[in-house]
């Protein structure tokens, strides 16, 4: 959760670990993801859940919430 890890957490930890251009822009928790019968994640029921995937994340270039 939010509370638990704020997105500034992730954000720098994403910085020490990734090349500059890997690290993610928006950041929004979710309890949980649609996955697979084999567990992994599809990414395309993502895309469909929402119109705007930028409303309700967090926004590390303007460090606020949309």
């Amino acid at each position: 959760t939010q509370e638990d890890t704020p997105p500034e957490s992730i954000l720098g930890y994403a910085r020490e670990q990734l090349a500059y251009f890997k690290v993610p822009r928006f950041i929004e928790y979710a309890d949980d993801l649609p996955r697979t019968p084999s567990e992994r994640v599809e990414k395309h029921k993502l895309v469909k859940m929402k119109a705007d995937l930028r409303i309700g994340s967090y926004d590390a270039a303007d460090k606020t919430w949309k």
